[in-house]
């Protein structure tokens, strides 16, 4: 319920930092500092990122803003460093002799000795301070590389590689040592050497960017064009990149050429996508796919953004499509340019996981005579743990987001027949066209990984679009409950519940006995404070379908925000039991028992959502059902409530302090 800890920040900025995230790094220390300006740690970290950016004024500025510690020698140790660059020496080697002085065996203090003897010309007698730093500690990357540049001085040969070596391999985050190193491999000639090192310490640090950008640089260097394409794609995805990125990135591509289907007898696989202004998703997903695909096929809508150079960059082939509001007259352009066995269907906001290749590539050797079609489970991943089906994150994917996800089902695997080809202007399928080429649908053992949902905004303005997309296609099929149903869900996510609610009424006039459309009027109600109907409509889910446990959570909400707080809490700890996994019964378990003044309760309940993935966004979720019980007239509940966060945040307090 707190900010976050100082120390977990330190550690985040350097994450950031060595991912070439550097005024983001610089950003969230600033704004630590500024909540806890007498936080040595933070001040510290932030001056030696600056320092390692070549801005020792600026990392000077932040040490003095605040009082020397006395205790903490690494405040005097910065200060020197910073000192050196600004041709300083002897000051920072008055530090160091302080330092020296109280403790001759001050490991930090006789690297800075050292650097200041160097800056002083003295490179003999420099060197004999880093190696009595090497005597105490073997994997001193700061006397390795002052090492270096004492032999660089002295009598410059493969020893200096070495020691730069030797430099790097401990300390992959020092600016200058990396860099130092790099020149080095180019001088001597040593680019394998320098490539074994580069990987050795991606394997330890595979976020680590400037490595990975001097690994590329070697591997050009070596001739191996290919591996340095699949690099740049991964740093493109992994971190983005600039207008000089992009423009040599794309230079290696044409060097290439697109991404072709392979000869010999193997099923081959066409990537067929249609994509608009997708230049921060789009990378990822075609990282993800590139194992999976053999053949990519992009069909640019009209892209403002760079979009098209990136797909151009991991391979693909691009193609301009006009835009005449349907999005299966564009999926069904982007198919006819396909020259593969299958076509896998993708939106630039999704991904799959190399977890899923072997099972892919069986699926694809035991279907030879290509005659069916195979439906593909998308997890949608979302922070709204009540969605219908919500699901809790549980490790089982590194590309795993958000809190948890909601699953959805379609085919987006099928042969590349010309009968095959998508229906609808919005929300297109090609189950239609499968049914009548009687094909088959199968179910098939792929993911796709969705994080569209966690864009709050954008999602917003596509469920816009979409929706005037959806009135062709209502107007058209007006007896169709699908089409009801696909209304009545876009206006709910624009927030027009009421508009749900009209079109939610109309769906059940044709499906009585859908217990989810009643689960859905009941969430609407809820969103509209009409807590009776909620009810309502939960009960009547419940009726039709008991095993449906979102229809149990909304209808307990409405118990407790209709005063009947111990109904609640006995349907919350009947689903808690039914189901201990269930986070927002859990949650609301929690909520109803501090309403009711049970604490202990409470407090079992919270301390299991504390430590699970939803742990950091329990404050605000706890703050919010206080609004929301006030709101209904619960004044009392809420009361409890907020009693009951304030003497949890004060022990909180307490035992930090």
């Amino acid at each position: 319920m707190r900010e976050g800890h100082p120390q977990d920040i330190v550690g985040r900025s350097q994450r950031l930092y060595a991912m070439g995230r550097c005024d983001e790094a610089v950003g969230l220390l600033s704004a630590c500092l500024e909540r806890e300006p007498g936080n040595d740690a933070v001040r510290v970290a932030l001056a030696g990122l600056l320092l390692d950016s070549e801005r020792a004024e600026d990392a000077l500025a932040v040490l003095a803003a605040g009082p020397p510690p006395e205790s903490d020698p690494r405040f005097f140790l910065l200060r020197g460093r910073c000192l050196l660059p600004l041709g300083q020496a002897s000051q920072a080697a008055e530090i160091a002799d302080r330092l020296l002085a109280a403790d001759p065996q001050h490991l930090a203090a006789l690297c800075l000795k050292g650097e200041a003897l160097l800056a002083a010309s003295q490179p003999a007698a420099a060197e004999e301070h880093f190696r009595r730093a090497l005597d105490l500690d073997p994997q001193c990357a700061a006397a390795w590389y002052g090492t270096a540049r004492c032999r660089l001085a002295l009598c410059p040969g493969e020893n200096v590689l070495d020691a730069l070596e030797r430099a790097v391999c401990a300390d992959p985050g020092s600016r200058a040592g990396t860099l130092a190193f790099h020149a080095a491999c180019l001088r001597w000639d040593a680019l394998e050497r320098g490539l074994s090192v580069y990987e050795g310490v991606l394997g330890r640090e595979p976020f680590h960017r400037r490595i990975r950008f001097l690994r590329i640089e070697l591997l050009l260097r070596l001739g191996r064009r290919s591996e340095a394409m699949c690099a740049v794609e991964d740093a493109l995805a992994d971190f983005g990149g600039d207008e000089g990125l992009l423009a040599a990135a794309l230079g290696l591509r044409a060097s290439l050429g697109p991404k072709r289907p392979p000869a010999g007898a193997r099923a081959t696989v066409s990537l067929c996508m249609i994509v608009k202004d997708e230049g921060e998703t789009l990378p990822r997903c075609l990282r993800s796919a590139r194992d999976f695909v053999d053949e990519i096929i992009v069909a640019d809508t009209g892209s403002n953004d760079r979009t098209p150079d990136l797909a151009a960059i991991f391979g693909a082939k691009v193609f301009s499509v006009t835009w005449e509001d349907d999005f299966s007259a564009a999926r069904n352009a982007s198919l006819t340019k396909a020259s593969c066995d299958w076509i896998l269907v993708l939106d630039a906001d999704e991904a799959l996981s190399p977890l899923d290749l072997p099972a892919f590539r069986t699926l694809l050797e035991s279907h030879p005579r290509r005659d069916c079609a195979f439906r593909v489970r998308t997890r949608n991943y979302s922070y709204d743990a009540n969605a219908v089906g919500f699901v809790v994150n549980r490790g089982e994917f590194p590309e795993e987001a958000g809190l948890g996800w909601f699953p959805s089902d379609k085919v987006r695997l099928f042969p590349n027949d010309p009968r095959i080809r998508f229906r609808f202007p919005v929300h297109e399928l090609v189950e239609p066209s499968l049914a009548a080429a009687g094909i088959p649908i199968r179910d098939g053992p792929l993911l796709v990984h969705h994080y569209g949902t966690l864009r709050v905004e954008r999602t917003a303005c596509k469920t816009q679009a979409y929706r005037r997309l959806e009135e062709r296609k209502f107007q058209g099929e007006k007896a169709r409950t699908a089409a009801l149903r696909e209304a009545a869900i876009q206006e709910a996510r624009l927030g027009r519940h009421r508009e749900a609610i009209s079109l939610w009424r109309r769906f059940v006039r044709l499906k009585p006995r859908s217990a989810e459309a009643w689960l859905n009027l009941s969430g609407c109600y809820w969103n509209t404070a009409e807590y009776d109907e909620a009810a309502a409509c939960a009960a009547r889910a419940l009726r039709i379908d008991p095993r449906l446990r979102e229809a149990r959570f909304n209808l307990a909400y409405a118990r407790l925000l209709q005063g009947d707080g111990r109904k609640a809490f006995q349907v919350l700890e009947g689903l808690v039991a039914a189901e201990p996994d269930y986070a927002p019964a859990r949650f609301l378990l929690g909520v109803a028992a501090a309403g009711l003044g049970e604490e202990e309760r409470a407090a079992e309940a919270f301390s299991f959502l504390a430590k699970s993935p939803f742990g950091p966004a329990l404050g605000e979720a706890l703050r919010e059902a206080g609004r929301r019980l006030s709101s209904a007239g619960r004044r009392l509940e809420a009361g409890r409530l907020a009693t009951w966060i304030d003497r949890q945040a004060s022990a909180a307090d307490a035992a930090a302090g």
